[in-house]
């Protein structure tokens, strides 16, 4: 089902684009990391001309050091730096969501509080949450009882409405976006928010989410 908001159409979109790159880029470094390999195994003393002629002529990149890249580098640490980037990219296209849809609610003050778990929930500080902003918003909605009527129904019945476990899964949300914060603001160190988070998401089973899965986390 087409989604009700074309700000969440434009998120799916821009999702979708995302992580088709992100994809496609980790399956060719990864290629790229097994052509270098084999060459050097090969050559072992090949100049940084060689690699140069052999790797990087026509692609219009310029700066790029072949061996260091990828062949000092493990593949581990490669996913990292994919990760992050990817993380990073993933985050912001979902704040860029919340601040759109907001503005389908005039008035409505500490949006960033949309992004924390409701402070109703277990999961809860003492600062409003997901759901206390929702019902906020919900207040200060105009839109006719009649439409709601007609509309609410079918999408509560879609599988991707969560509102049952949506505290659980904005768990899973601000650990990622805890661990964004660490890498983007403060060195890749971590942070209380960060260790708080962990212990959240830790206590979750995928019976929570209405997953397969709990998110890999470590």
């Amino acid at each position: 089902m087409r989604p009700f908001f074309s700000e969440t159409q434009d998120f799916a979109s821009d999702y979708t684009a995302l992580y088709d790159f992100v994809h496609g880029a980790t399956a060719a470094l990864w290629n790229t990391r097994w052509q270098v390999l084999g060459f050097l195994a090969v050559m072992p003393s090949a100049s940084v001309a060689d690699l140069q002629a052999r790797f990087v002529t026509g692609s219009g990149v310029h700066g790029v050091n072949v061996r260091r890249a990828f062949a000092d580098w493990s593949w581990e640490q490669h996913q990292e730096e994919l990760a992050k980037l990817t993380l990073a990219n993933t985050t912001s296209l979902y704040e860029g969501w919340l601040e759109r849809m907001s503005q389908h609610f005039p008035g409505l003050n500490k949006k960033s509080r949309i992004q924390f778990p409701s402070r109703s929930s277990k999961h809860g500080s003492g600062s409003p949450g997901v759901r206390e902003m929702l019902g906020v918003a919900k207040k200060r909605s105009s839109s006719s009882a009649t439409i709601q009527r007609a509309f609410t129904s079918r999408l509560e019945t879609q599988s991707d409405y969560r509102l049952v476990e949506l505290d659980e899964l904005m768990v899973v949300y601000r650990y990622f976006k805890e661990l964004r914060n660490c890498f983007v603001h403060n060195g890749g160190r971590a942070s209380t928010q960060l260790d708080t988070a962990s212990v959240a998401i830790d206590g979750l089973k995928k019976s929570d989410l209405r997953l397969k899965e709990v998110p890999k986390h470590e």
